[in-house]
């Protein structure tokens, strides 16, 4: 799996653990088809794009749109969009896609720490919040 550019490695084990984590999300947040033309870009591909450019620092709906179309995001094809149906799909779509992913995201996250979960790992907190 080929990461974003020349980064820390920190941030690319940390772009690894989402890239297996989307891996086990559904595959599709997509809303049923409606009229109009058919996406280009999967609803999985978008909002792990959005993920990762958060992660990276990035700062602008134009980045997602390079990281989508450089051919270069995880194992996932070129996408041949451009800025403005990038820009109209995040404005269309709204949050709720990206809270299902998020909501999916933490899902897998509880599942893979309740191993670690012990009662004694800070005995005077109430709640072990991170």
């Amino acid at each position: 799996m080929p990461t974003i550019g020349g980064t820390a490695p920190a941030l690319d084990e940390l772009e690894r653990v989402v890239h297996n984590l989307m891996a086990d999300c559904q595959p599709e947040l997509d809303a049923p088809a409606s009229r109009g033309r058919p996406r280009i870009v999967p609803a999985l591909v978008l909002w792990s794009g959005l993920l990762v450019c958060v992660l990276r620092g990035w700062s602008s709906q134009l980045d997602l749109w390079r990281l989508l179309t450089s051919g270069r995001f995880w194992d996932y094809p070129r996408y041949p969009v451009s800025d403005q149906a990038v820009y109209h799909r995040l404005d269309r779509d709204g949050t709720a896609p990206l809270e299902t992913c998020f909501a999916q995201v933490s899902a897998q996250l509880a599942i893979r720490v309740a191993a670690w979960v012990d009662d004694d790992l800070a005995p005077f907190a109430s709640q072990v919040v991170a």
